[in-house]
């Protein structure tokens, strides 16, 4: 009883000092931009990606249920979005990527605003 005791308690401590926090895995760019949020997928997998005026594809991800219901009432409108870009580690064309993952990566989402579409010039 006291060897397994002691034997829990030594792969606690051993789990606690490999533990990471959610931020500090994200080794990605800090970026600010503009796209409209689309939903991907079928419910219930179904899962929110900005696409950029440029043509990028984000999966977006973030931490708090409030940041999440913004998302799906910002879904199908434009907004700004500044957050962490994040590629898997194995960034190869052949990889398997996870099925949430856009082609250009996710992006945590530190904020995110609405913002008016841009206007059209006329001719």
């Amino acid at each position: 009883m006291k060897k397994t005791l002691i034997f829990t308690a030594f792969m606690c401590c051993i789990l606690a000092l490999f533990a990471k926090g959610k931020r500090d895995d994200i080794k990605g760019t800090y970026i600010e931009v503009e796209g409209v949020i689309q939903l991907y997928g079928n419910m219930p997998f179904a899962y929110e990606g900005l696409v950029t005026d440029d043509g990028k594809h984000y999966s977006l991800k973030g931490d708090s249920d409030k940041l999440k219901e913004k998302l799906i009432e910002f879904t199908g409108r434009r907004v700004k979005v500044t957050g962490y870009v994040a590629l898997p580690e194995n960034n190869d064309e052949n990889a398997i990527k996870p099925y949430d993952m856009l082609k250009d990566g996710y992006l945590y989402v530190e904020e995110i605003e609405k913002v008016k579409p841009p206007k059209k010039h006329k001719k």
